[in-house]
């Protein structure tokens, strides 16, 4: 986890250096690719099993989410505009719609497993 606070670190260290000139940082999706990269290796090494797999099966559950999750933000940078008064209702629906989107893409005949496995 280290190299991901130092990424903060020096995300933060480049802003506050640009002063608001409005300089996209193109290494940026470099980094984040990196640290993927040693948080799957993290994984691997220790043998991370999880409810949700095997350590690979593991990883790529994370990966993917991260991936929805920054196309989502590279898509509709306005809804980070969104005030923080939303209860946590209307979060769970948005969460639905979206579940049910990813549903489209699967196959009608798949089984859902639910695990009531926790994590140490």
């Amino acid at each position: 986890m280290d190299t991901i606070e130092t990424l903060y670190a020096e995300r933060l260290r480049e802003d506050s250096s640009a002063k608001g000139d409005g300089e996209k940082h193109p290494d940026v999706m470099q980094k984040w690719r990196r640290a993927l990269a040693h948080v799957a290796n993290y994984c691997i090494e220790n043998r991370m099993k999880t409810p949700l797999g095997k350590p690979m099966d593991t990883f790529n559950k994370i990966g993917g989410e991260l991936l929805r999750l920054a196309k989502e933000v590279m898509v509709s940078p306005a809804s980070a505009a969104k005030p923080p008064s939303q209860s946590r209702g209307n979060v769970t629906s948005s969460r639905d719609k979206g579940s049910k989107e990813d549903d489209d893409s699967l196959d009608i005949g798949e089984p859902r497993y639910y695990s009531s496995y926790s994590i140490l």
